[in-house]
């Protein structure tokens, strides 16, 4: 299983990457890109799922709810992604130091959604916003947070081109491609196009399907019965990640 190590001191990526995916019109365009700078490794050996979460003491008077989570399968959730996501949730930076950062982040939200109201398209700097991001993802983020991160563009990305594949077979609406390997990825303004990615989407698919005659619809009680395994879940285009 292929596993994103990201943050401080990792070796170069190896070059290269990523593989192709049709546009649609009979084409073939690339989905990988080579890396631009050190930010990321990947390794094949994940770390231990629950990084010894799930052998902690059971106490029926005062139950661990991050045991709960970690042991929970009610969604279809890899052990990696999940252990990855409870270290982070409980980590001391977060129930700290996150209560007295939010009030100023959400501060900063209203004042540029204020700034915008009375200029929509100025200031407008996505390769300054975007470079600060992945700053603060190299500086003050953790790898986990950083792999979950990522993973989030290649599961939107996958998710879309189920979609597709489904509602118009031999048709997939031309989108930026988003399978981002490294920080460095955030820098060609990854978040923008990852937004743009779904109102495209929109719009080219439902214009597709209109032109086909086609309407979408709830599938009958009982018409989709093949199980989806938990490997199925996990590969996504032919390349494994924890989902």
């Amino acid at each position: 299983m292929v596993e994103e190590v990201v943050g401080h001191h990792q070796n170069p990526p190896p070059p290269g990457g990523g593989g192709a995916e049709g546009d649609g019109r009979g084409g073939r365009r690339h989905i990988g890109r080579p890396a631009s700078s050190p930010s990321v490794r990947l390794r094949l050996t994940p770390p231990p799922c629950g990084g010894g979460l799930e052998a902690r003491p059971h106490d029926p008077s005062d139950p661990d709810p991050w045991l709960a989570l970690m042991l929970d399968r009610s969604l279809p959730l890899a052990d990696e992604a999940k252990a990855a996501l409870i270290r982070d949730q409980q980590s001391r930076s977060r129930q700290f130091l996150l209560p007295l950062v939010r009030p100023l982040a959400r501060a900063m939200i209203v004042v540029a959604q204020l700034v915008h109201t009375i200029s929509p398209r100025w200031p407008n700097a996505p390769r300054l916003l975007h470079r600060s991001i992945a700053f603060g993802m190299r500086r003050f983020l953790t790898p986990d947070a950083n792999r979950l991160i990522l993973r989030h563009f290649h599961l939107g990305a996958q998710i879309l081109r189920f979609i597709s594949d489904n509602a118009t077979p031999g048709y997939h609406p031309d989108l930026t491609p988003m399978r981002p390997r490294t920080i460095a990825a955030v820098k060609d303004n990854l978040f923008l196009h990852h937004d743009l990615n779904i109102y495209n989407f929109l719009i080219d698919l439902n214009r597709e399907l209109e032109r086909r005659g086609i309407a979408l619809g709830r599938s009958a009680p009982g018409s989709l019965r093949t199980p989806v395994s938990r490997s199925a879940l996990s590969t996504l285009g032919g390349v494994k990640m924890p989902v």
